[in-house]
C-alpha cells in the first residue's frame, strides 16, 4: 500500500501577462507577479527569444508565435507556473504596379498597390514637398491611386504603405521620372 499525500501550495500563484500580437522583428515585454514574500526566482521557458529568462520581467522577440511558461519557485519548496502566448504576425506583402514610371510633365497616371489580404490600408505619400498624402481607393487587397506627375523635370518618388489589421506593415517606393519637354522648332 501507497500513501500520497497532496499538499496545496500555501502560495499566491505566479500570474503572467496576458497573451499578446506582435509584428515579426517586433519586442514585448512579459512580466511575471506574484504577491507572495516567499519568491526566490523567477524562470521562463522556452528560454529563446528572451532578453533574460531568470527575470520576472524580460523582453521577446521570437522569431515565430512562440508560448513561454513561467515557473517561480519559493523558498518552501513549492513552485507555481503560468503562460502566456506570443502570436507573431507576418508582415503584409506589398506589390506597387507600375513601380518605376517615365512620364511628360502634368501626365495624370493611375497606379496600383496589391497586398496578400483584404481589410489592409494603404497609404501614399509623396517624398518631395509638399508631402501630401494621396487620396486612394480599396478594393479587396487593391488599392489604386490616381497621381498627377509634377511640371518640373527630374525624379520623384512616393512611398506605399501597407497596414493589416494588427498594426503589421510593410512599404515600397513608387518612382517617377519626369522628361524634359522637347522643344519642336
Amino acid at each position: 500500500n501507497f500513501t500520497i499525500i497532496v499538499q496545496l501550495n500555501p502560495n499566491d500563484p505566479v500570474v503572467a501577462s496576458p497573451d499578446v500580437t506582435i509584428c515579426q522583428g517586433d519586442t514585448t515585454s512579459l512580466t511575471a507577479t506574484s504577491s507572495s514574500p516567499l519568491v526566490i526566482s523567477y524562470s521562463w521557458t522556452p528560454t529563446i527569444g528572451l532578453s533574460d529568462p531568470n527575470s520576472p520581467n524580460t523582453l521577446a522577440f521570437p522569431p515565430s508565435t512562440a508560448t513561454y511558461v513561467v515557473t517561480t519557485a519559493y523558498s518552501d519548496g513549492c513552485t507555481s507556473s503560468d503562460f502566456v502566448t506570443v502570436v507573431v504576425d507576418d508582415d503584409p506583402s506589398l506589390s506597387i504596379s507600375p513601380k518605376n514610371i517615365n512620364v511628360c510633365a502634368g501626365a495624370i497616371l493611375s497606379v496600383g498597390a496589391t497586398s496578400n489580404n483584404i481589410g489592409m490600408t494603404f497609404v501614399w505619400t509623396e517624398l518631395f514637398t509638399p508631402f501630401n498624402t494621396i487620396p486612394n481607393t480599396v478594393t479587396g487587397a487593391t488599392s489604386s491611386a490616381s497621381i498627377t506627375a509634377p511640371v518640373a523635370p527630374g525624379t520623384y518618388q512616393w512611398n506605399v504603405e501597407v497596414t493589416n489589421l494588427t498594426g503589421c506593415s510593410t512599404s515600397e517606393l513608387l518612382t517617377l521620372t519626369v522628361g524634359e519637354v522637347p522643344v519642336i522648332p
